[in-house]
């Protein structure tokens, strides 16, 4: 019985080689359909452990409260649709789970070093006690004192990227740097550079000025000026039921507010990217079926080419089974080569996400290559089982004599 395998499988494998470019191209349909589908699942982790890393780095344990400036009456002065000092405390005070908060607010302005070009970038003024409360963490220096906040003295943190573009290989700190607010120039000094920290909560981090909130304040401009008010819970099992008691205690002063986590940030781009996955996986499996009706179309074709060797193979004693084995086995073949070519080149294709992403673990478990292997091997035998059908009931009479 092996022995009669490996016959079997060695005839298989010189069918395919006398007709090397039909079979090459069947390959490249199976490899491509292959390809896609584990390139498909390599993205999907890719993007659960980007939506985790995301998650980590804007704090599980914070609640975000923006006013929604948009249902202000325009009339209305713009600082009074911000939050203020005694509305953090507010919250503070009244809601019973929360560990501490932060002031965050947000402009625009431009910054230049020696006589290089201006560039335009985010301005966030921030108090002394908030950058804990972030998980802001310093890549050299220090963050400003409340001294210096307090005497309005300019100095100022910079962001990962502002480090990159404006200095390169040079160290910022004690650099002084040009600054303009609403017009207003003036020279702050460099205190400290963040750790890479991407966006969070809506702010770009690495490519943000931090300066001394009360600077900030006196210096953005009204109508530009956003402030943001951040929460840290105790303990993330309570982040629902702090949201609602935020909602309470600010709902007469602000009725529009939008009160958010990190999950709830994360939420919106994980259905994108589901659907997205699935549409992905629905092409490649349309792409895999493709290629198994190529594959049959091709062995139905090598059916009538070969009619002559099945009916002289069944004149010397060969058996309906063994032809029908044979046609299988090449089918699979077929597949498994194209199949394994295809999982090579989805690997590669996912790890080049995975790093676009800026992820560097693995992003494909040895459970999805089992069952695509699987599953190719019986697209294989499905699309190759009426061929090998049709081959192996071949009259030997009619065929050596046709």
């Amino acid at each position: 019985m092996i022995m009669n395998i490996l016959r079997l499988l060695k005839s298989s494998f010189g069918n395919l080689l006398v007709r090397k470019l039909t079979s090459f191209l069947t390959i490249l349909s199976i490899m491509f359909g292959s390809g896609a589908f584990i390139a498909v699942i390599c993205s999907n982790e890719s993007a659960k452990l980007n939506v985790k890393h995301e998650l980590d780095k804007m704090g599980i344990d914070l609640i975000w409260v923006k006013n929604n400036i948009s249902n202000v009456p325009s009339n209305q002065d713009n600082r009074s649709k911000d939050f203020s000092n005694e509305d953090r405390m507010s919250v503070l005070k009244y809601a019973d789970q929360i560990k501490s908060t932060a002031m965050v607010i947000s402009g625009r302005g431009s910054m230049r070093y020696k006589r290089q070009q201006e560039s335009y970038l985010n301005i966030i003024g921030l108090q002394t006690d908030s950058f804990s409360v972030l998980g802001l963490n310093l890549q050299e220096g220090r963050f400003f004192t409340t001294e210096e906040e307090n005497g309005l003295r300019f100095v100022a943190v910079i962001g990962n990227n502002l480090r990159q573009n404006f200095f390169g290989d040079i160290n910022p700190l004690g650099k002084s740097i040009f600054v303009k607010i609403n017009g207003f120039l003036m020279t702050m000094d460099i205190v400290g550079f963040l750790q890479s920290k991407g966006d969070v909560g809506g702010l770009s981090l690495d490519n943000s000025l931090i300066i001394s909130q009360r600077i900030a304040k006196k210096l953005l401009p009204s109508k530009e000026q956003s402030s943001t008010l951040v929460v840290q819970v105790k303990n993330e099992k309570a982040l629902v039921s702090t949201k609602i008691q935020i909602q309470q205690i600010l709902k007469n002063k602000f009725p529009n507010i939008n009160i958010y986590d990190a999950k709830d940030m994360v939420e919106s781009s994980q259905k994108i990217i589901k659907n997205i996955i699935f549409v992905g996986l629905c092409l490649s499996l349309i792409s895999l079926i493709t290629g198994g009706i190529g594959i049959m179309n091709v062995m139905l074709m090598s059916i009538v080419q070969r009619k002559k060797e099945i009916g002289l193979r069944k004149a010397i004693g060969a058996t309906d089974a063994d032809i029908l084995i044979q046609f299988l086995i090449e089918s699979v073949i077929v597949c498994l080569a194209g199949g394994l070519g295809g999982i090579l080149i989805g690997i590669l294709a996912g790890t080049l996400v995975a790093k676009k992403m800026g992820i560097d673990e693995e992003t494909i478990s040895l459970g999805p290559l089992l069952f695509s292997i699987l599953f190719i091997v019986i697209l294989g035998m499905l699309f190759g089982l009426f061929p090998a059908k049709k081959a192996s009931l071949v009259d030997p009479y009619e065929a050596l004599r046709g």
